[in-house]
């Protein structure tokens, strides 16, 4: 076949399949593979497939950008938000806020669909910035993009500028020999970690799926990576995925709920809960192989059904209770097999067996 001489490299998610030698991996196990290749994707000088040069994206003012950020004590509502301990606020630090250069700033978003009549299309709203702070090749500090969030409605959200450069929230935070990072699923979540572990937290620039191909460079030189996102499927799923994009040996999930089921669901709800988030942090694990597990997966598990045996059991046969003892019953999700010689009685014991459970509403097949 004609691939056979052909590596391909994903554009989606920077996976790599070699077709010549069957290796394959994620853009860091490439690299990691073939040596330091540092200029191999170099975003700014990106060309369409025609050849023709990309335009470069857009930046907010920066002297605008950066008075939202100087003016947050003029806006008192987003700092209660932020630093308050009651309901829907935040628990943050002025330290902290100041750190990650969080500001303030009032936005117009369109009017809610159930606003009373009269109510103007667009309504102000006081809103929280959170910048994305980057560096040039010549150590300039530059405000690449701005997330604007309504402190009264979460819905309403926005990138500014809109087509500009994806980013890190926290990236300036991060100290250049840091061979460590955490990432985690929203802004206040990678605050709160930083509060208290004082370990390097950044935050996805927009929920659990957004990992863009763009920032995966700026991931390379970490050893270790932290992925902290919220503890409920879509955000262990999205762990996963970034996991096998960045490189399944560097990188160890976070588990904010301890196998907890009413436990917080993410870091920011864990520093409102008073939770200890730097033996959270410790108890990270690296992703388990899809086809290898162990013990310790289903300890709890195995534990219940020791201690509580009748929460196991299936559905009971009126005719057979020593069967019952053996097999806890017809459990659904079970195969049981039925051997004997010829003449021993398979046939009629099944027989009467489906006829048991017939009675009991179990759906029976019988050929």
């Amino acid at each position: 076949p004609d691939n056979v001489w052909k590596l391909y490299i994903s554009r989606a998610n920077g996976t790599y399949n070699c077709f010549r030698c069957s290796n394959k991996g994620s853009w860091f196990d490439f690299k990691l593979n073939l040596g330091d290749l540092s200029d191999v994707m170099d975003v700014k000088a990106a060309t369409r497939a025609d050849g023709a040069a990309t335009q470069e994206p857009a930046v907010p003012n920066q002297k605008i950008a950066q008075s939202y950020i100087n003016d947050l004590g003029k806006h008192p509502d987003v700092i209660t938000m932020l630093t308050g301990k009651g309901a829907r606020q935040r628990h943050l630090s002025m330290d902290t806020i100041k750190l990650y250069e969080v500001g303030a700033a009032t936005y117009s978003f369109p009017a809610a669909k159930d606003a009373p009549a009269g109510t103007p299309a667009w309504v102000d709203h006081e809103c929280v910035i959170f910048p994305w702070i980057n560096f040039d090749k010549n150590g300039r500090r530059m405000i690449t993009r701005l997330k604007v969030r309504s402190i009264t409605r979460k819905e309403c959200m926005r990138l500014d500028p809109s087509g500009g450069k994806m980013g890190f929230f926290g990236w300036h935070t991060i100290p250049k020999d840091s061979k460590e990072i955490i990432l985690t699923e929203g802004e206040f979540d990678a605050m709160a970690v930083y509060q208290a572990t004082k370990r390097p937290a950044i935050s996805l620039p927009n929920g659990c799926n957004s990992l863009p191909i763009t920032l995966l460079p700026l991931l390379e030189r970490f050893d270790k990576i932290y992925l902290w996102l919220d503890d409920d499927i879509p955000g262990q799923e999205g762990a996963r995925k970034f996991a096998e994009k960045l490189g399944i040996k560097r990188c160890f999930l976070v588990h904010t709920k301890q196998g907890d089921p009413n436990g917080p669901k993410d870091a920011n709800d864990a520093l409102i809960a008073g939770k200890d988030l730097a033996d959270i942090l410790s108890k990270a694990s690296p992703l388990a192989h899809s086809q290898i597990t162990s013990f310790a997966t289903f300890r709890d598990e195995v534990e219940r059904e020791l201690r509580e045996p009748d929460t196991v059991s299936g559905v009971k046969s009126a005719q057979f209770p020593k069967l019952d003892a053996l097999i806890r019953g017809h459990r659904r999700g079970e195969l049981t097999v039925v051997t004997g010689s010829t003449g021993a009685g398979k046939t009629t014991f099944l027989t009467q067996l489906s006829l048991d459970y017939c009675k009991q509403g179990v759906r029976t097949l019988w050929g």
